[in-house]
């Protein structure tokens, strides 16, 4: 048979596979003989719904033949048993972006105030007409890694963007931008002094309040809105 070396198609849109139509062969053939039985077999990635390493009989032309490299081999056989093979390839390239999806979170800081952001975090139901291969993340839309951490600079309410990257087994990518909004639930620890015993002011019934800022704090994120005492310093009582 007369074939080319190798067919390339891209796939049939929002499938991961295309329906190939192959140019006619052309038998071996002699002086007399009928038209020959042509027969195909397939290797490698194959076609939708045929099997793979089995003769089938035919013309191996418009089947769905799947991502990536078939090897088609054919051959042709005359009723008087003059026969010919050859072989050839259809390499069928996936060219459609993932459709990534990105979804909206809120995360809460632990107790050394970080939390790491993962693809999946953020992944709101990314889909590819083959296969997704590959989820990562970036802070900056630049460098995309397995996880991102964020602490006290990004807490509430402050929002800090990440841009979900999707990459398919071909190697294509898409992206997406989710809003995480950061909060800190765990309340700061304050150690009081010890009990006092004040004298009241000279010559009256009443004492003032001591100042005993700074007290004793701390916190998981390492910052004060405020520290108070109450009542204040130099109240009477």
């Amino acid at each position: 048979p007369d074939v080319p070396d190798t067919i390339f198609t891209p796939n049939d849109l929002g499938w991961c596979r295309a329906v190939v139509n192959i140019p006619s062969a052309i038998p071996l053939t002699c002086a007399g003989a009928p038209t020959p039985v042509i027969e195909f077999l397939l290797e490698g990635q194959g076609a939708e719904g045929l099997p793979l390493n089995t003769w089938i009989q035919g013309q191996p032309s418009g089947f769905e033949y799947i991502v990536g490299v078939t090897k088609v081999n054919i051959r042709a056989i005359s009723s008087v048993g003059i026969s010919d093979t050859c072989m050839f390839f259809i390499q069928v390239d996936d060219k459609e972006v993932p459709v990534a999806v990105c979804k909206d979170v809120q995360v809460i800081v632990d107790g050394d105030c970080e939390f790491w952001i993962t693809p999946e975090l953020v992944d709101g139901g990314s889909t590819d007409n083959c296969q997704i291969d590959t989820l990562l993340v970036s802070i900056d839309g630049v460098t995309f890694l397995d996880s991102i951490l964020v602490n006290s600079d990004d807490l509430d309410p402050s929002q800090t963007s990440i841009t979900l990257l999707v990459r398919d087994t071909s190697g294509n990518e898409s992206i997406c931008v989710a809003d995480i909004e950061v909060l800190d639930f765990t309340d700061p620890v304050v150690i009081c002094p010890e009990d006092m015993t004040i004298g009241t002011e000279p010559g009256v019934c009443y004492g003032t309040v001591p100042d005993i800022l700074p007290a004793d704090a701390s916190d998981n994120c390492g910052m004060f809105r405020n520290v108070e005492q109450i009542p204040t310093p130099g109240t009477l009582f």
